[in-house]
């Protein structure tokens, strides 16, 4: 180093400067990540709390000390492992790949006696399975068993990993069906039941006889859920046993019409998706629900492609009509449907059609891939979580070092310098 370093500087000048200023913490971010590699068991706690404090706020300057935090996981301190966690779990929000990279470690962390490191660990891993999903395989039973914490940020945070999981490798997630089911029934955070909805649903996509158990419940919450994203999550997994055992979903037709008249795109997608295969299996099932006005609307006020391809393939199926003649459809076009909505229907029925599942990534980045549709993004969504459990360690009036302290300021739960 030079003669004019900042991290020339003695060790307890270091410390001293970096844990009163945020800023001078980044000056001597590397006599700090040297500290935290090295250092005696006081100077690794305090330079673990620092460096977390500046990720915080400015994640980009301590990307460099990932990989001496993820070692410091393992220390034998729990305050180290607990502030090294929160800075790999800060570092992961930004860059989710390069934290990817030591899954193992997080996945090890799940299963830690400190509270604090396994909140931080199961939060990274949110983030990090959202590319590399297949990174979190190996922690399913103790993500499973976290799926029942007493702590809301830890269901949260490990139903998004097991939705993650779960679209990639569906047969994969057997172990939390249960628990899933539990959560979406009991949970009363929204981002924990839309996450266990989607997994339920790409569950259903592969192994249907593993979530046809807990079908009945489905009526009782989309009676009572009021959450547009968690129904149509719901309504998808509807769409996805519809598909593979009508019979088990035909007692959900009224219900299902209910919701085509919502105006969420994703729930009239599933909806419609689910009212279709039902169609196929036996059309009586639409008309005795009452649905035909009910598509007649639907058809006349949306622009979505993924819905009129789905009500057309109902059309279809209710018209009970070959495709081979224009004249011959009309005529046989059912007459509380319009000749010009069953000419369209038919002309586009059989098209592939594409059953929306809401992901979570809707809620990071606000959109719907599939349509332009703007999705309301809440400030507990993932995405916009703050890294929880980072420790402070707090001294006396005679300079003894205290207890850790797990506070968060109420005006901004990332700030944690003093």
């Amino acid at each position: 180093m030079g003669a004019h370093d900042p991290n020339d500087r003695p060790v307890a000048a270091v410390l001293r400067e970096a844990e009163s200023d945020l800023h001078a913490a980044i000056r001597y971010k590397t006599t700090l990540e040297r500290l935290l590699s090295g250092g005696t068991p006081e100077h690794r706690e305090r330079a673990a709390l620092a460096l977390a404090r500046v990720s915080t706020e400015y994640p980009e300057e301590v990307h460099g000390a990932l990989g001496t935090a993820v070692d410091a996981i393992a220390d034998d301190r729990r305050t180290v492992r607990g502030n090294a966690s929160a800075l790999v779990a800060m570092v992961a929000k930004t860059y989710p790949d390069d934290v990817a990279r030591h899954s193992d470690s997080l996945v090890e962390a799940l299963s830690d006696s400190h509270s604090t490191v396994v909140k931080n660990a199961v939060e990274a891993l949110a983030y990090t399975t959202r590319s590399a999903p297949q990174g979190a395989l190996d922690g399913r039973d103790r993500l499973a068993a976290l799926l029942a914490s007493n702590d809301s940020e830890v269901r949260r945070h490990a139903a998004i990993v097991v939705y993650n999981v779960a679209d990639a490798y569906p047969t994969r997630v057997d172990r939390s069906v249960d628990r899933l089911a539990t959560r979406l029934s009991t949970d009363t955070d929204e981002i924990t039941r839309i996450a266990a909805a989607g997994a339920l649903s790409a569950v259903a996509r592969e192994d249907p006889e593993s979530v046809a158990p807990f079908v009945d419940d489905l009526e009782a919450i989309l009676r009572t859920e009021t959450d547009s994203r968690v129904q149509g999550n719901v309504i998808a997994i509807l769409a996805e046993l519809a598909a593979r055992d009508p019979e088990a979903v035909a007692p959900f037709t009224e219900t299902l019409t209910r919701f085509l008249s919502s105006s969420e795109h994703t729930t009239l997608v599933n909806a419609t998706d689910a009212l279709a295969c039902l169609a196929r299996s036996d059309p009586a099932l639409i008309r005795e629900a009452g649905a035909v006005p009910s598509l007649r609307d639907l058809w006349d006020r949306t622009d979505s492609r993924e819905v009129r391809e789905n009500v057309s393939a109902i059309v279809e199926a209710v018209s009970d009509q070959s495709s081979t003649a224009e004249r011959d459809r009309r005529a046989a076009g059912p007459a509380d449907l319009p000749g010009a909505m069953v000419e369209e229907a038919l002309r586009i029925a059989g098209e592939s059609t594409r059953q929306v599942i809401l992901d979570i990534e809707t809620f990071i980045n606000g959109r719907s891939e599939q349509n332009d549709t703007t999705v309301e993004v809440m400030d507990s969504a993932v995405g916009e979580l703050d890294v929880r459990g980072r420790e402070e360690t707090r001294r006396g009036s005679s300079g003894s070092r205290g207890r850790e302290d797990t506070r968060r300021d109420s005006s901004d739960s990332r700030r944690r310098d003093r």
